[in-house]
């Protein structure tokens, strides 16, 4: 599959699109998504600028929509099908299955 990477900190340059691998079947408490429209963000950007620090080969998507297509075993609060939307603040991975 194609995702928008971030070889290294410092600038748009560094972005560049690649194959990465299927991440297959989720594990327990996450869902897997089904990307069909992201945005680069000002947090984004700064991480792309190199203005917080962030580690090689990211992939900078705070804003995104999908579709879920697999859930995790543990998972009840979303269906397979259902469209959702990333959170900017993530919340923790047990406040919500």
């Amino acid at each position: 599959m194609k995702a928008i990477q971030l070889r290294k900190p410092g600038g748009l340059d560094n972005l560049a699109v690649v194959d990465v691998a299927d991440p297959g079947q989720p594990k327990a408490g996450e869902i897997l998504v089904r990307m069909r429209a992201s945005s680069l963000n000002y947090h984004d950007y700064l991480i792309v600028a190199g203005l917080v620090p962030s580690g090689e080969n990211r992939i900078p998507m705070s804003d995104g929509a999908g579709e879920v297509l697999a859930v995790g075993e543990g998972v009840d609060t979303f269906k397979v099908g259902e469209k959702v939307i990333s959170l900017f603040f993530p919340i923790g991975s047990t406040e919500r299955r």
